[in-house]
């Protein structure tokens, strides 16, 4: 479920790229993220201009017209205050950073503020991340544990200045938030509570209709706001009118595994058979439809999609048509486009029936013409950094210490165990992702508790990260 969930994200982030004339966000890709792994985790929010990236030891602004990425944000990679949640304020420009101590920051241009700082007022064993964010005009939500904190954006913050929502009822907690117009939306395990804002001091709230099930995601689309809900492993999606929850209709086998709120004000919905828009009390219109069982995708700017599949191999849609380009079953697919070319480069890892030797192929299209190339001695895939897309440079890391560079589709150079101008990785150490600045740099995550990132400057010069620095 977490694969097609995020193979549906993958898929919708590229579309409404288009509709947002935000084409860069295909080279974005959101994964997965455990709060308490070394993975790295990439763009949580979306807002109309830019993206968050969160990595585990720095958040970075992504810009979709410039493509331009910037460090807003560090923490200490070895201590507790990773960041872990993120939102976008588009109407004040302010990015606000959610930690796995319970701190969250306010960042404004260069300038970052430390917002409220929890440790002190919780007990120890009480200690937990700020797992979700939501702005809506003054007011700052942050979903901490159980319990729902609200805060008056634009002011200096205090504990004192904090609000605690708390839901009623016994064994009722907090799962997800959405705020607009002046009300909170939020998903429970036991259904959906909407709190207005407070009149003399008092805040009222209701709950919606009688849904009792655990609600996972909240949307709005239009007057009408749509619940994804959980009951026993199984998912549907519901549509609140204002009197009564509605069912979503759909089609016998079709399940629902993810809904987003879209730039252009639309609903749109991912299935475990396809990427649908909301409208009309219905999923109205169908984007793109997945065939088969999908294990991930992604698409580029010329709206080509590129998807795994567990039994059928690597495909690509484009025009209404499935071509299968990869014969393998591959364990996973990521595809990163660089936008300003259209090009793309299909990574797949090996063979899902083959445990022991899992070598992992790249696959570059291009007008129309796709090339593989497998790299020898790497068994495992890590991330595709695109670095020029102008000069079609591309950065590859590997599980072996390795890091390739690829000048179109044909490998220039590999950087590994001190061979070369980047510092040695040691040929053990996993490398599993990266990211190209616009100053030339080149920065490397290396899943090492001592090291977390390991950057090659424009100079062709080692050294250490200073993201790895404490807070």
């Amino acid at each position: 479920m977490r694969v097609r969930v995020i193979l549906g994200l993958t898929l919708l982030c590229s579309a409404l790229g288009y509709a947002w004339g935000a084409g860069a966000m295909a080279s974005v890709r959101e994964v997965w993220r455990d709060s308490y792994s070394y993975e790295l985790c990439r763009a949580v929010h979306f807002g109309r201009t830019q993206g968050v990236v969160l990595m585990p030891s720095a958040v970075c602004l992504w810009d979709y017209a410039s493509g331009e990425v910037r460090k807003i944000s560090t923490c200490n990679y070895l201590s507790t205050a990773r960041p872990v949640s993120a939102t976008l304020d588009d109407r004040r420009g302010v990015l606000y950073v959610g930690h796995a101590d319970g701190t969250i920051d306010a960042v404004r241009g260069e300038e970052s503020l430390r917002v409220v700082g929890l440790r002190n007022e919780l007990r120890s064993d009480s200690m937990v991340s700020i797992r979700a964010l939501a702005v809506d005009g003054e007011r700052l939500y942050a979903l901490q544990g159980e319990r729902v904190l609200e805060m008056r954006a634009g002011q200096d913050f205090d504990v004192e200045d904090q609000i605690h929502v708390w839901l009623g009822g016994t064994m009722v907690y907090p799962k997800c938030l959405f705020a607009s117009g002046g009300q909170l939306y939020v998903g429970t395990n036991r259904g959906v509570v909407k709190f207005t804002l407070p009149v003399r001091g008092r805040r009222e709230y209701q709950r919606l209709g009688d849904l009792t099930d655990e609600v996972v995601s909240l949307v709005r689309a239009g007057k009408e706001l749509l619940a994804l809900r959980e009951s026993a492993g199984q998912r549907g999606l519901h549509v609140w009118d204002g009197s009564a929850w509605r069912e979503v209709g759909m089609a016998v086998g079709e399940v629902p595994v993810g809904i987003v709120q879209g730039g252009d004000g639309n609903a749109y919905c991912v299935t475990n058979r396809g990427l649908w828009k909301y409208g009309g009390g219905r999923l109205s219109e169908e984007i793109c439809a997945l065939p088969y069982d999908a294990v991930g995708g992604g698409a580029d700017a010329n709206g080509n999609f590129f998807v795994g599949f567990r039994e059928r191999g690597v495909q690509r849609f484009y025009g209404g048509v499935w071509r299968r380009l990869l014969d393998e079953t591959p364990r996973f697919v990521s595809v990163y486009a660089a936008a300003a070319m259209g090009n793309a480069v299909v990574l797949t890892e090996g063979d899902a029936h083959v445990e022991s030797e899992r070598p992992f192929k790249l696959f570059f299209w291009k007008d129309g013409y796709g090339r593989n190339v497998e790299l020898a001695g790497a068994k495992n895939a890590g991330e595709v950094v695109v670095v020029d897309a102008q000069e079609e440079r591309y950065l590859v890391c590997s599980d072996i210490g390795g890091v390739y560079e690829f000048r179109g589709d044909m490998p220039v150079a590999r950087y590994d165990d001190g061979n070369s101008a980047l510092m040695s990785l040691g040929g053990k150490t996993k490398v599993w992702s990266g990211i190209a600045l616009t100053d030339g740099s080149w920065w490397f995550y290396n899943a090492s508790n001592v090291r977390p990132l390991v950057v090659r400057d424009a100079q062709g010069r080692g050294r250490s990260s200073p993201w790895a620095a404490s807070r």
